[in-house]
């Protein structure tokens, strides 16, 4: 897979209502994520990891707007 498909994949991934991963999961199986979202891909090692890297960004991002909602309703309550 070249760099373009994979910057298009994950910014098709980027653009869904929700990413319901947690940064574990994606260091445990990006393959499963991929299909969860459609794609089936044989990934190099090389892929694997840079793929790793872009998955984790959205799981972080995920959760601290978890996180976030959660404090403001809290403060709300």
């Amino acid at each position: 897979m070249n760099k373009y498909q994979m910057h298009c994949i994950v910014e098709y991934i980027r653009m869904q209502d929700e990413f319901p991963f947690d940064v574990l999961a994606v260091d445990e199986s990006p393959e499963e994520i991929l299909a969860y979202f459609g794609f089936f891909a044989q990934l190099t090692d090389a892929e694997r990891e840079e793929l790793r890297g872009e998955l984790t960004k959205l799981a972080e991002e995920s959760e601290w707007s978890e996180v976030a909602y959660l404090v403001e309703q809290e403060v709300r309550a």
